[in-house]
């Protein structure tokens, strides 16, 4: 799968890749995620408009054209191990962390994804 796929199947509209600098140097940290972004219509607001996003410990962003944001952990194998939800406008429901959960696992194709 790769993420552009994960994005029409989870209905976002943006994805994108952050590699982990710290892979590089220590064997234990995952190797990047995947920043998925739900925003308003017709909002211009990207990954970049993002001030307070953190991998590990994830505060819950908050922006108003924001409607939610899920972030995907992968290892070294490309493969999805967790993911934590970084905002949400809304309830967040246990439908979609059970729709989340079962990406767990899979392996995501990345174009510049070195292995």
């Amino acid at each position: 799968m790769n993420k552009e796929e994960l994005k029409k199947q989870l209905h976002f509209d943006e994805v994108i890749y952050v590699k982990n600098p710290y892979f590089y140097i220590r064997d234990y940290e995952d190797q990047g995620v995947l920043v998925l972004i739900k925003k308003e219509i017709g909002s211009s607001l990207s990954f970049a408009d993002l001030d307070n996003v953190c991998f590990e410990c994830p505060e819950i962003e908050h922006h108003n054209d924001l409607i939610k944001m899920v972030l995907f952990n992968v290892d070294k194998d490309m493969l999805i191990v967790n993911y934590s939800i970084a905002a949400s406008k809304y309830k967040i429901l246990r439908s979609d962390t059970i729709k989340y959960e079962k990406f767990i696992g899979k392996k995501i194709e990345v174009e510049y994804c070195l292995n």
